[in-house]
């Protein structure tokens, strides 16, 4: 933590201000007093554009590499509850990707809805808004807070959700779905 302060000139002061927190935190972490619990973790790895490997044990992306484009740790999300991103209940897991909004959530794809755009196992990276244009990929939530990717459409006033895999129907929006959020990348692993 210190080593990554110093590299990035970032006082306690201004880490605390930052992230919330008191200055004392900070101290105590950089002290080895004791550690931040796992969500001040990664959001102390995406604020100092480091890997969370690197601030708990020294391993992975730190303050002195190559790559300048700052890193993110995103939530993965499963599940919702109360159709409010902000209230997630399942977390699925966490990937790291470059250039991201801190603000970003992901969610892993379950089904092939939007093939051949999406595949089962594709992450899309969202942030929560209901503002969509046609043709942007929503995020949503059905009725029990399992999430969804369809393409947002605009049809002679009403707002559509489409699948790009036509054994999918297309439904209006509030019908069995509500808009959570927008994409804005898919990361997809690739088998070697």
């Amino acid at each position: 933590l210190i080593e990554t302060m110093e590299a990035r000139g970032i006082t306690a002061y201004r880490l605390a201000k930052d992230l919330h927190i008191t200055d004392g935190t900070v101290r105590n972490w950089k002290r080895g007093d004791n550690r931040p619990d796992a969500g001040h973790d990664l959001e102390l790895a995406n604020y100092l554009g480091v890997s969370p490997g690197w601030l708990m044990y020294g391993e992975g992306e730190g303050p002195g590499a190559s790559n300048s484009t700052p890193i993110r740790v995103v939530a993965t999300l499963e599940q919702i509850k109360r159709r409010g991103v902000s209230e997630a209940t399942e977390t699925e897991g966490y990937i790291t990707l470059p250039d991201l909004p801190l603000e970003a959530l992901a969610l892993k794809v379950h089904d092939e809805a939007m093939s051949p755009t999406l595949r089962t196992g594709d992450y899309i990276v969202f942030v929560e808004t209901t503002e969509l244009r046609n043709g942007d990929m929503a995020v949503l939530a059905d009725e029990y807070g399992a999430l969804h990717v369809r393409r947002f459409r605009k049809l002679h006033g009403k707002n559509l959700l489409a699948a790009e895999n036509k054994d999918y129907p297309v439904v209006k929006v509030g019908e069995s779905f509500e808009i959570v959020g927008k994409a804005l990348k898919v990361w997809r692993e690739l088998g070697v």
